[in-house]
């Protein structure tokens, strides 16, 4: 099926579903799944961009969510893994703790060394230099979330602040649960990327301990995480992480409560992020004044 195929099953079923109905919610789940594929097997008519979309509370798809970004419309596109434009890298030192014979920067392998085990936690396991998980563990929490994200969220409009992630698992996140990667395009901190993007995570290059970040822009494209708001009573956060034995480095989104069904997915965005916090939690203590 090519992805305007998909759509058309996506509306048909639409005016039909009953999500009381397994077989429903399975071709349901099956259609979100071919429209978000990123294999090629259903690419024919859009080849370029897998656009997210906003959803209803059935998962439907309803409209492209058009973001505000530095001043343009942007409709962002499903990046299920980091990018990374040479062209940005130019003249910027390969980091520490990198190995191979290349100077320059050129792809994401350039800037991440196997994950350090004395200070990065597995995922998996909890542990650090006792971690004894296979290099596979890795691979099948990629392939998990990458299957996950198209049931397990809602990316949904927000009340005067555009979009959000919301849970969608009947059972909820609990505390320490990795919901996934925060992804997008790495880029360097120099003064031309600088505040490039209100869309970004920071993540470490290089041996850690060098004190070396780069950006995660996930501005026009990224995982579903870009979605993430603001709060300054945030119920998730973004670690630094790893899975299993000679893992690389990840950003994961881990809950740091317990996330309850419709709830929506927030993180701390830190100090400079707003000058005018409209977060919920601000919303609130702001109205009683």
């Amino acid at each position: 099926m090519t992805r305007s195929e998909v759509k058309d099953s996506l509306n048909t079923l639409k005016r039909i579903f009953e999500p009381t109905r397994r077989s429903h919610v399975a071709r349901r789940d099956g259609l979100l799944q071919a429209l978000y594929d990123s294999t090629g097997k259903n690419r024919k008519d859009d080849p370029d961009s897998i656009f997210f979309y906003a959803q209803d509370d059935d998962g439907f798809p309803t409209s492209d969510p058009i973001m505000n970004v530095g001043g343009s419309r942007v409709i962002p596109t499903l990046q299920l893994e980091h990018s990374l434009n040479p062209d940005d890298w130019q003249g910027e030192p390969k980091p520490a703790g990198v190995g191979g014979r290349k100077k320059n920067i050129e792809v994401c392998n350039d800037l991440f060394p196997i994950a350090d085990f004395d200070e990065e936690e597995c995922l998996h396991c909890h542990q650090s230099t006792d971690c004894q998980c296979p290099p596979r563990i890795l691979r099948d929490y990629v392939r998990d979330w990458n299957l996950f994200w198209t049931d397990g969220f809602r990316i949904k409009a927000t009340e005067g602040i555009g979009y959000g992630l919301f849970c969608n698992q009947n059972e909820g996140f609990s505390r320490q649960f990795a919901m996934g990667q925060y992804t997008g395009a790495l880029l360097p901190k120099s003064a031309s990327t600088k505040n490039k993007s209100d869309y970004y995570g920071d993540i470490p290059i290089g041996k850690i301990g060098a004190n070396t970040t780069c950006y995660i822009d996930g501005a026009s494209k990224g995982s579903a995480f870009r979605f993430l708001n603001h709060s300054c009573e945030p119920n998730s956060e973004l670690v630094v992480a790893r899975c299993g034995a000679g893992s690389r480095r990840m950003l994961v989104v881990m809950a740091t409560q317990d996330i309850d069904m419709g709830e929506e997915i927030t993180i701390n965005y830190g100090d400079d992020y707003f000058t005018d916090c409209r977060c919920g939690p601000c919303q609130k203590h702001s109205s009683k004044k």
